[in-house]
């Protein structure tokens, strides 16, 4: 008995990780993303936020395949990947999982 309590307290743990929040921000019409205009990089640009010279012509033959590239603060980056769950969070619930179903 006191096994099934420990393996319902872990899968109840190990389900609400993996719990996608049920709610959304809505969409803002009034302000955008950014205010600057988008524009095309050079690979001088590119090279003079810090890229090597083979990551800036990668860069540049992206854009001419039709991907769209951005700069981004630090801090914009850590808000674009905010609520993102990694590979290694994936992983270890799979684990866990995997142990509570071997448990069980």
């Amino acid at each position: 008995m006191r096994i099934r309590s420990i393996v319902a307290i872990a899968a109840a743990f190990g389900m609400s990780l993996a719990a996608v929040p049920a709610y959304a921000d809505p969409p803002q019409a009034s302000s955008q993303f950014r205010s600057v205009e988008a524009q095309t990089f050079s690979a001088s640009d590119l090279q003079s936020y810090g890229l090597s010279q083979e990551e800036a012509q990668r860069g540049v033959a992206l854009q001419d395949q039709g991907y769209r590239i951005v700069a981004l603060t630090p801090e914009e980056a850590d808000a674009y990947r905010a609520g993102t769950i990694s590979t290694t969070e994936w992983i270890l619930i799979g684990v866990g999982v995997l142990i509570i179903l071997a448990v069980a």
